[in-house]
């Protein structure tokens, strides 16, 4: 190794030549302008070098420079397999920053875990919330020129003269240009640069001529209030054709904490708004192959998202028949196919014959990671499988490796946190609710459920049902836990109450139902038995 280069990840860079080898000495492509990011960054390794020097010192303040960056520093990482930006580091509101290693040797495992540990509580809300509405995350782009293409607009400040505060530009300018970068992420689609967007700050024009000057298809607009130290957001995805709404939502946070919580909440409308987007494109598939089994597989999801139940459960099934059918040879169909048989399963609509529907379900699983091993979701569905036939040892196994491929999904660490509920690994179980919050704070109907039943697992009965307070909204599948909490607090009359509004939709429901659907999934008797002896004691019925 020459004493001019530096040790990142497995390649090696030289700055002075601006040479990018692996570790066998091939040389690595990176286009002229990324390598040209790649030694402004190397010039001072282990410093953080400011957004705007870079701008300067590449670009020349040219325009596009912001987004020539952020596009930069995607394939430097790329080239560098820098999967969890430990090598190129983003340090919020200021810059990057190169990190290599020492030549002593290359990193253990375990010290590998600790920085990946470390990079996640450094980046807590840029992580999480990937779940939920973007549940299929493409592992390849699609075609440029076929994509969706997003415009974020400054958001607008409805503050009264007297409750305006200096802040709220600031606010609402670091929300959308979050929200921008957040977005550029997604490979569904392409994004509108922040210099283009914001230049209709503060215009009255109609969205429909804003989407066409900017060539848009959707259009994210969002309004800030301030009234008593109280930031309120509202946000709306609207489509730039015909200017239909598409999606709205909104928070309320203090002043105080409003520039803390911005990552977290352009995150949070990032990926709801993704998730309108795929979902709104599956009505009119403009995509071949990939992308169009990946969209069929997000329509099922959705469909099914919005209130389970069988009808909504059987057109999910026909969404995802029909993306295997017409796409033999991608996962995304056998995926969804495996969780819908799966959930027919765990919600009581196929248990006239849970056996067969679920090897069915393996078998679409296992179908699905031949296709693409590579895949997270294709590990994330065997392993939902597995856990449903009751093999929790397996179902862990494959999880955990789903986990490695993207450590950053809550969706995955949810499923992990109910087969370690399963087994009664409670350290694990543990641990593994802690780093789901870490990385989803503004947890969802799924993590909230999760960690009530967590809290219930651990005899931390007030605390699942302080959890179970934070849900406005639920499907009524999670009554049942709902009861069982209430049980555990001694409220027998709520209890009764949360069963009795269950089996108002699911009269069919008995004991033998619950064990064949969910109980008999508990390795330990103990937990099984206080489970069932809590839904007998709020009214379900032998």
């Amino acid at each position: 190794m020459k004493s001019s280069e530096i040790r990142l990840g497995a390649c090696r860079f030289d700055p002075l030549t601006g040479a990018l080898s692996d570790a066998s000495g091939a040389a690595v492509d990176l286009r002229h302008q990324s390598l040209q990011v790649l030694q402004e960054l190397a010039a001072t390794p282990g410093e953080t070098v400011e957004r705007r020097t870079i701008v300067d010192r590449v670009w020349d303040n040219r325009e596009g420079a912001e987004e020539g960056l952020i596009q930069c520093i995607a394939d430097i990482r790329r080239a560098l397999k820098d999967d969890d930006k430990t090598i190129v580091r983003t340090v919020p509101r200021k810059g990057y920053r190169l990190v290599p290693q020492r030549e002593t040797g290359v990193a253990t495992p375990a010290a590998r875990t600790g920085r990946r540990t470390a990079a996640l509580v450094c980046v807590v809300v840029l992580l999480g919330l990937v779940a939920g509405y973007a549940l299929f995350w493409p592992g390849r782009a699609p075609d440029a020129a076929s994509r969706v293409v997003l415009a974020v607009l400054p958001f607008a400040d409805l503050s009264a003269g007297d409750t305006s505060s200096a802040d709220a530009p600031a606010i609402g300018d670091a929300l959308g240009e979050s929200i921008i970068t957040t977005l550029a992420r997604y490979s569904e689609f392409d994004v509108i640069a922040r210099q283009s967007s914001f230049r209709f700050r503060d215009q009255t024009r109609d969205l429909r001529e804003i989407g066409a000057a900017l060539n848009a298809d959707y259009i994210v607009q969002g309004t800030q209030s301030l009234a008593s130290d109280v930031v309120r957001l509202s946000v709306q995805l609207v489509d730039a054709g015909d200017s239909t709404l598409r999606m709205v939502d909104a928070f309320e946070i203090p002043i105080g904490e409003a520039l803390e919580a911005n990552d977290a909440i352009a995150h949070r409308i990032a990926n709801l708004v993704g998730g309108s987007v795929i979902e709104a494109s599956a009505r009119t598939p403009r995509r071949s192959g990939e992308i169009d089994a990946l969209i069929l597989g997000n329509r099922a999801w959705l469909l099914f998202q919005s209130g389970p139940s069988r009808e909504k459960w059987l057109t999910a099934l026909n969404y995802v028949d029909r993306s295997i059918a017409e796409f033999p040879d991608v996962e995304w169909g056998y995926v969804g196919r495996a969780l819908m048989l799966r959930n027919g399963v765990r919600f009581g609509w196929d248990l006239n014959r849970p056996e067969p529907v679920l090897t069915e379900a393996e078998a679409a699983a296992r179908e699905a990671v031949d296709l693409n091993p590579q895949n997270y979701m294709t590990h994330y569905a065997l392993g939902r499988v597995l856990m449903q036939r009751g093999d929790i040892t397996g179902s862990i196994a494959v999880l955990e490796r789903a986990r490695q491929q993207n450590p950053s999904s809550a969706q995955v660490l949810n499923a992990l946190a109910q087969s370690y509920i399963y087994a009664g690994e409670t350290g694990k179980l543990l641990e593994t609710v802690a780093r789901v919050d870490r990385i989803d704070p503004l947890p969802g109907v799924l993590t909230l459920w999760v960690r009530a039943w967590a809290q219930w697992q651990t005899d931390d009965c007030d605390g699942a049902q302080a959890t179970m307070d934070r849900l406005s909204s639920a499907p009524i599948e999670i009554n049942k836990l709902r009861a069982v909490i209430h049980v555990c607090t001694g409220e027998i009359g709520a209890a009764r109450r949360d069963l009795a509004a269950y089996l108002e939709s699911r009269p069919e429901w008995t004991v033998a139902g619950e064990v064949a659907a969910n109980a008999g999934n508990w390795l330990s008797e103990g937990p099984r038995q206080r489970w069932l002896d809590a839904l007998v004691r709020a009214g379900l019925p032998d």
